[in-house]
C-alpha cells in the first residue's frame, strides 16, 4: 500500500525512473548471482520495481485516458500483466532445461532497458504531488491486522479451525482494524481516505475483485497439488495444466475491457459471473472424477469468467472516485490483490494440512 501512496507524494516520472533502475539492478544482480542469497536479493529488488510500476500503470491510465476508453486500456494493461505471469514459468522452465538459468535474466535485460527509456520519454502526470507526512501509525496497525489474519489461518492449518490460536489472532486482527479506522478518521493526513468505503459503487466491485482473485490463486495452488498428490502427475504436467486458461484470460481482457467502454458494466459482469459460477459448481459436482484434461477445461471456464470481471471491476470502481481519490482507491485494490494471493494460499494450505480429501472427509494427506 505504501507504494501507491508514493503517487501522491512524488512526480510520476521519478517513480518510473526508480522502478526501471531497480529492475535493471535486480536483473543484473540475479544474472551474476554467485549463490542463492544474492539471487534472492536480486529478485527482491525486482519485486520492489514491480510494486512501483503496476500501481503507476493503473493511475496513468485513469488520469490520461478518457473514461470512454479506460476499459480497453485497462484490459491491455491486464493482458500484459497476465501474460507475464502465465508465460514466465514456461519461459523459465525452457531456458533452465536447455540452457543456463542465468540466461533467464540476461535475455530480458535489453527488453527492460528499452521499455525503461521509452517510458521515461512518454510518461505524463495531471495531478500535482503534495508534500504530506507518512501516517506510520496507521500503516503499522493495518499491516499488523492483515498479518494477524494470515497467522490465524496458518494456525488453523496446524491446530484446527476451532483452536484458540485461530480465533485469538482473528480477534487481534479485528482490534487492529478498529484502531486503524479510528486513527484514519481522526487524522488530517489519513493513510487511506475512509470516505471511499462509503461509496457502494466502489465497495461492491472491490469485494468482487478480492473474492475472484482469492479463488483463482487458491485454485492455482490446489490444482497442481491435486494433480501431483492424487493423480500422480509430474511437475511439468501439473504446471502446463493451467497454462491454457491463463493465456485465454490474458487474450480476452482487452476485448472484455472494450465491452465496458461500449456497454454498461452489468453486461461483462453478468457474463463473467455465469462462467465463474459454472466452473465452481462443476468442480464441486465432478470432484470425484477430476482428470488432468477435466481440470484444465474447468480452469479455462473459470479464467474466461475471470477475464470479464477482474479488470472491469477495478476500472468501474476507480471511475466512481474523484480524481484526487484515485490513488487511495488504487492503493486499496493493489493491497487486496496481493493479500488475496497470500490469504488464498494460506487457506488452501490449511485445508490440505487438515486432510480435506476430495470426498470432503478426512484423508491420509497431512500436508
Amino acid at each position: 500500500m505504501k507504494k501507491d501512496l508514493f503517487l501522491k507524494r512524488f512526480i510520476f516520472k521519478k517513480i518510473f525512473f526508480w522502478a526501471g533502475l531497480l529492475f535493471i539492478i535486480g536483473v543484473i544482480c540475479s544474472a551474476l548471482a554467485p549463490n542463492f542469497l544474492i539471487l534472492l536479493i536480486g529478485r527482491l529488488i525486482q519485486a520492489l520495481s514491480t510494486g512501483l510500476a503496476i500501481p503507476l500503470l493503473i493511475t496513468e491510465i485513469m488520469q490520461q485516458i478518457p473514461q470512454k476508453k479506460q476499459g480497453s486500456y485497462m484490459g491491455i494493461g491486464g493482458m500484459v500483466i497476465a501474460l507475464a505471469s502465465s508465460l514466465g514459468p514456461t519461459y523459465g522452465g525452457v531456458i533452465t532445461q536447455d540452457l543456463s538459468w542465468r540466461l533467464i535474466f540476461r535475455f530480458v535485460l535489453p527488453i527492460g532497458l528499452i521499455a525503461w527509456l521509452i517510458g521515461l520519454s512518454f510518461i505524463e502526470q495531471k495531478s500535482s504531488p503534495s508534500k504530506i507526512p507518512f501516517a506510520w501509525k496507521q500503516f503499522i496497525s493495518l499491516i499488523l491486522a492483515l498479518l494477524s489474519i494470515t497467522v490465524a489461518v496458518n494456525n488453523a492449518g496446524i491446530y484446527g479451525w476451532t483452536s484458540i490460536k485461530f480465533y485469538g489472532f482473528l480477534l487481534i486482527a479485528v482490534i487492529l482494524l478498529i484502531v486503524f479506522i479510528k486513527l484514519s478518521t481522526n487524522s488530517r493526513q489519513a493513510l487511506i481516505s475512509i470516505s471511499i468505503f462509503k461509496k457502494w459503487e466502489f465497495v461492491c466491485p472491490l469485494l468482487i475483485y478480492f473474492l475472484i482473485q482469492f479463488i483463482q490463486l487458491s485454485l492455482t495452488f490446489l490444482l497442481p497439488n491435486y494433480a501431483q498428490l492424487i493423480l500422480k502427475k509430474g511437475v511439468t504436467i501439473s504446471g502446463i495444466m493451467l497454462l491454457c486458461g491463463s493465456l485465454i484470460s490474458a487474450i480476452l481482457q482487452p476485448l472484455t475491457g472494450r465491452m465496458l467502454d461500449s456497454f454498461s458494466v452489468k453486461i461483462p459482469l453478468v457474463i463473467g459471473a455465469f462462467f465463474l459460477i459454472t466452473s465452481t459448481i462443476s468442480f464441486t459436482i465432478f470432484q470425484r472424477y477430476l482428470s488432468v484434461f477435466l481440470i484444465a477445461a474447468l480452469y479455462v471456464i473459470y479464467m474466461i469468467g475471470f477475464s470479464f470481471v477482474f479488470n472491469n471491476s477495478l476500472t468501474y470502481a476507480l471511475q466512481k472516485l474523484p480524481l484526487k481519490l484515485i490513488s487511495d482507491g488504487n492503493a486499496v485494490f493493489n493491497t487486496l490483490q496481493q493479500y488475496a494471493g497470500s490469504l488464498g494460499t494460506s487457506v488452501a494450505s490449511a485445508l490440505l494440512a487438515n486432510g480435506i480429501g476430495t470426498d470432503g472427509k478426512q484423508s491420509n494427506y497431512t500436508g
